[in-house]
């Protein structure tokens, strides 16, 4: 199961994600409570933290070929989200995260 980006309007994102650990979700999406995962990057990473492998952080919002492997790195995530009905948009994502 994975818990819904919803989890960005929790007021205390640690707690909150000992909650969904608890409640046996086996990832997060999130922007890091930005409109953007890549503005939310560093929040991200203190959760990838937090986590410490018990649960999967997924990066989601605003995330394109432009922009997946700056984030991927500043945030430590190993999954990302993306929405699209254009197959080129994935295959730059794609094509940046092999470089």
């Amino acid at each position: 199961m994975t818990f819904h980006r919803a989890f960005d309007e929790c007021p205390d994102p640690a707690q909150a994600l000992e909650t969904v650990i608890a409640l046996g979700a086996s990832r997060v999406l999130t922007s890091g409570a930005a409109a953007t995962a890549p503005e939310g990057a560093a929040a991200i990473a203190r959760l990838v933290q937090l986590a410490a492998g018990r649960i999967g952080i997924l990066a989601g919002g605003g995330i394109n070929g432009d922009n997946v492997a700056d984030l991927v790195r500043m945030s430590g995530v190993r999954e990302v989200h993306l929405s699209t009905k254009d197959a080129e948009k994935i295959r730059r994502v794609v094509e940046a995260l092999n470089r």
